[in-house]
């Protein structure tokens, strides 16, 4: 789901490393989950197994969430404000040429009426 990277003893390094360690846990979390469940029906899970679930998800939530914000480089959030930015620029820029053209026809009509008289 990462980046691509290098298997270094077993773990993936490289861009994304910790986001595909992360879905490993939670893979591994989601299996002990189904375990889990089948030991409270024989009651014979306590609540360690539930924890370990809630850490794994919560790791890949907190993975998420920097790559949204960023660490110490913009993160997903920031390059949207900017690509919003751009827009609006270039959208103020079109007005401001249609307003031109418009203002320039509007003249050029003027000078026609003016001269066939």
């Amino acid at each position: 789901m990462g980046g691509e990277g290098q298997e270094l003893d077993g773990e993936v390094a490289g861009v994304g490393a910790k986001d595909e360690a992360a879905l490993v846990e939670v893979d591994e979390a989601k299996e002990e989950r189904g375990a889990a469940a089948d030991g409270v029906e024989g009651g014979l899970v306590g609540t360690v197994g539930r924890e370990r679930v809630v850490v794994a998800e919560l790791s890949v939530l907190k993975s998420q969430m920097q790559q949204l914000i960023g660490i110490g480089q913009p993160g997903r959030i920031t390059e949207l404000e900017e690509r919003v930015h751009q827009h609006e620029r270039s959208v103020q820029r079109m007005k401001g040429l249609v307003g031109a053209v418009g203002t320039a026809l509007a003249m050029f009509h003027l000078a026609i009426d003016y001269f066939r008289r």
